[in-house]
Order: structure tokens, then sequence, then C-alpha cells
């Protein structure tokens, strides 16, 4: 089954359909849970599909409620966001049920003692990055998510630029 749905074309400043795009983001319309559509950014070097507090308050949810969590490791702390289990998530007739999706809130933050080698001591280390300006950007008031590589693996996904079209295909 194919579907067809329009694409987009902006940049994080959220200029629309330039001819310059200093960091170019497909936009295509989803729905979850079959609300919608929502405009999502589709970005395939993303391994989670990632959505907006406020998409997922606009679906009825509070951000606050999610039981699920996603916890992402690093050497000397542990951030947690929530994880929500969408009933669908769809781009025109592309559906996937059962779906889990990241929620991009302000994580919890868990540290480890570290042992400093030289002194000894154990010593709390944490650091956390804040998210760059275009990533920002990227999930602010223009876009509600991010597709990730996780919905789009189980398609075979088209992008026609010239055509500013996104055609998507169940694989067999």
């Amino acid at each position: 089954m194919l579907t067809e749905v329009d694409l987009t074309l902006s940049d994080v400043s959220g200029d629309q359909d330039s001819d310059h795009y200093p960091w170019p983001f497909a936009i295509v319309p989803v729905f979850l849970n079959g609300h919608g559509p929502f405009p999502f950014g589709v970005e395939i070097g993303r391994g989670r599909t990632m959505l907006t507090e406020a998409v997922v308050r606009a679906i009825g949810i509070d951000p606050v409620a999610i039981p699920e969590k996603l916890t992402l490791k690093g050497q000397a702390c542990s951030l947690d966001f929530p994880l929500l289990k969408l009933r669908s998530l769809a781009i025109g007739a592309a559906e996937l049920r059962e779906f889990d999706a990241m929620v991009w809130t302000s994580p919890k933050i868990t540290w480890e003692p570290v042992q400093e080698r030289m002194q000894g001591k154990a010593q709390p280390i944490v650091t956390v990055h804040s998210s760059s300006k275009e990533e920002t950007a990227a999930v602010g008031p223009e876009y509600r998510g991010i597709l990730g590589f996780d919905f789009l693996k189980s398609f075979k996904v088209t992008f026609d630029f010239q055509e500013k079209k996104l055609r998507i295909e169940y694989r067999r």
C-alpha cells in the first residue's frame, strides 16, 4: 500500500520554502491516536521518535502522569524521559500501532558518585548539555515532534523534493 503526503521544507528558523536551507527540515502531517494532523520533522538519523509536551497534552495526556520511562545513561548520570505508548502513529495511510515515542521534557537527572582518581575522594559528577539552538528550534512551536528511524524503518520511504511529496510504502 502506498501513501503520499505533502512535504514542507523548512529551516530551523521557521522560514518555509526558501531557496536557501542552512539546516533543512522536512515537515509532514502526523496523526497521533487519531488526533491531528500535527507538523513533525523527519530526521532519518534520529533513532527515536520524539514528541513535545505540547502535542502530548493536545491528544489529552498529561506528560507528568506517563508511568513508563526511557533512561539514557552516561558515565556519571542517567536522564529519564517519559516514554509514551501511542495506540497509533500515522502519516496518511502509513500507520504503526502500539508505538513507543519519547516525550521531550526536562529530564529527571540521577547521578552516582564517581571516585576521583588523584585524591581518592568520591565526588558527584553531572554534566548535562542543553540542546543546541537548532535542536531546540526543531522541537519548538512550529514542530510538534520529530519522526525518527524507529518509525521510518518499517516502510520504504521516498522523498521527492522537487514535487514536495513524501511517499511511504509498507515493506513486503
